[in-house]
C-alpha cells in the first residue's frame, strides 16, 4: 500500500521527501508516498518512486450520490481525486487555493473536475474576438494608460480580419497576412502597431493559459524598401493657412487645432481633455497619469491666446470634456480625426502634413523664440514643454525644479512670434 503521512505541509518538507525518494533511485518499491496537508482537508502531494511530485485534492460532490433512505435527500457522490498541478511549477500556496476553490464548488453541488473540463472546452472553442475582449477588459483597460487607443486599434485594424477565426487554430502566417495587408496599403505605422499589440495579447494569453505560445514573437516587419517618414516642420506660411482654416471650420476641431499649435501637446491630450484638468487661474493644463504617454502627471502652462481659446469654449451641463462630439453635450470626447483633417486640408490648402508635424513645428519654433527672448537653456525648456524628460531617473527623484517661469516666458515669446505669422497677409 502507498505510504501516507499527515502534517502541515511546507515546501521544504516536500523537497526533503523528494530528495529521500531520489536517493532510493526507484529500487526499493513501486509504492507512491502521499503527504496529506494539515491545513486544507483533502489536499495532498503524491511523490512517485522517481521523485516526481504532484498536488491533488480528494472531494465528494454534494447531491451526486443516491437518495438517503432516511431523509430521502441526495447524498454526496463517490470520492474523486483531482490533480491540481505538478510541484514545483505549482507552488504549495497555489495548490491550497485551488484545493479550497474545488472543495467550495463540491460543497455547492458542482463537480470541480466537470467545471474545469467545461472551461477547457470553452477555451478551445473561443474565437480571436473572444480572446481579444478578454485581453482588453481584464488587462489593457485595467493596466495600460493607452487602453482606449489599443481598443480602437483592435476594432479598426485587427478584428475586421480575425474576429471570427478560431483562436486555437490561428497560425503565425494568419497574423503576418494581416500585418502585410496594412503594409500593402502604405500604412506602415498601423502595421507596426498591429504587430506590437498582437504580440502583447499573445504574451498575456500564454500567461493566462489561453495559448501555448506567442506565435508572433520575434517577427520583424521588413521595412528595407519602405521609406521612413520622419515628418517635417511646417513653414510659417503653412501655419498661417492652418490657423485661419481652423477658424473657418469652428468648434470643436478648429479651436482644438489651434491649441495643438499653441502648446505642442499631443493630439489626444487635448482631444480628451476635461475641465477638471484645466486651471485657468493658475494658467495650466494638467494631464493626468492615466492619459499621459510618460505615465506621470504633466502640467503645461497656458498663456495669452491659449487661455482665451479655452475660456471661450462652450461648457455643457455635466459634460466633462472640453471638445465634445456633435450632440454629445460634453459627455463624449471628439473622434474622427482623419475626417477632420480632410476638411482642414480643403479649407486651408495645406497638403502633405500630419497632426504630429504641428508638435515638431512647435518644438522647433519655441526653442528659437526662447533663445531670442533670452530664456536660459532654451533647448531644455523646449523639451519640457513637449513633455520630454530632461533628467535621468535618479536626478528626477531629487530635482523637482520644473522651470515653470522659464516655460511661461518661452511660451509667451513663441506665441508672440506665432501671432505675427498669423496676422500677416494670407499667402
Amino acid at each position: 500500500m502507498p505510504k501516507t503521512t499527515t502534517a502541515t505541509l511546507t515546501a521544504k518538507a516536500i523537497e526533503r521527501a523528494i530528495k529521500d525518494r531520489n536517493k532510493l533511485n526507484g529500487q526499493s518499491t513501486n509504492e507512491r508516498l502521499t503527504l496529506w496537508d494539515g491545513v486544507v482537508d483533502g489536499l495532498s502531494v503524491r511523490i512517485g518512486k522517481h521523485g516526481n511530485a504532484s498536488y491533488s485534492v480528494v472531494y465528494r460532490t454534494v447531491g451526486n450520490g443516491p437518495d438517503s433512505q432516511i431523509t430521502g435527500r441526495p447524498t454526496a457522490g463517490r470520492q474523486r481525486r483531482m490533480t491540481l498541478g505538478r510541484h514545483p511549477n505549482t507552488s504549495l500556496n497555489d495548490a491550497r487555493k485551488k484545493a479550497q476553490e474545488a472543495l467550495k464548488l463540491a460543497q455547492e453541488g458542482i463537480d470541480p473536475q466537470d467545471a474545469r473540463d467545461h472551461d477547457r472546452r470553452e477555451r478551445r472553442d473561443k474565437t480571436f474576438a473572444d480572446i481579444a475582449e478578454l485581453y482588453l477588459s481584464r488587462y489593457a483597460d485595467r493596466h495600460l494608460h493607452k487602453a482606449h487607443d489599443i481598443r480602437r486599434h483592435f476594432d479598426l485594424h485587427l478584428l475586421p480580419h480575425l474576429a471570427r477565426s478560431s483562436f486555437k487554430n490561428l497560425e503565425r502566417a494568419d497574423l503576418v497576412d494581416v500585418i502585410n495587408y496594412h503594409i500593402d496599403r502604405d500604412a506602415v505605422g498601423t502595421a507596426r502597431e498591429a504587430r506590437k499589440y498582437l504580440s502583447a495579447m499573445y504574451s498575456w494569453a500564454v500567461d493566462e493559459g489561453l495559448a501555448q505560445a506567442n506565435i508572433i514573437s520575434g517577427y520583424k516587419i521588413k521595412t528595407n524598401n519602405i521609406p521612413k517618414d520622419d515628418g517635417r516642420v511646417l513653414t510659417p506660411d503653412e501655419l498661417n493657412l492652418l490657423w485661419h482654416g481652423a477658424e473657418e471650420i469652428g468648434y470643436p476641431f478648429g479651436p482644438w487645432l489651434q491649441l495643438l499649435m499653441l502648446t505642442g501637446l499631443r493630439l489626444r491630450e487635448w482631444a480628451n481633455a476635461t475641465w477638471d484638468e484645466i486651471k485657468l487661474d493658475a494658467g495650466s493644463i494638467s494631464v493626468e497619469i492615466g492619459r499621459y504617454k510618460q505615465r506621470r502627471k504633466n502640467s503645461t502652462p497656458l498663456v495669452g491666446t491659449a487661455k482665451e481659446i479655452v475660456n471661450a469654449l462652450p461648457r455643457y451641463n455635466g459634460g466633462p470634456y472640453l471638445f465634445s462630439a456633435r450632440g454629445a453635450n460634453g459627455e463624449q470626447s471628439i473622434k474622427g480625426f482623419s475626417k477632420a483633417k480632410k476638411k482642414i486640408d480643403k479649407v486651408s490648402g495645406v497638403e502633405n502634413w500630419t497632426f504630429h508635424d504641428l508638435r515638431r513645428s512647435f518644438r522647433t519654433y519655441v526653442e528659437k523664440s526662447a533663445a531670442i527672448s533670452g530664456v536660459s537653456q532654451p533647448d531644455r525648456i523646449a523639451e519640457l514643454l513637449i513633455g520630454h524628460s530632461i533628467l535621468s531617473s535618479l536626478e528626477s527623484t531629487y530635482n523637482k525644479n520644473l522651470y515653470w517661469d522659464e516655460q511661461c516666458k518661452a511660451l509667451e515669446a513663441y506665441e508672440a512670434w506665432l501671432m505675427q505669422v498669423i496676422n500677416a497677409p494670407r499667402p
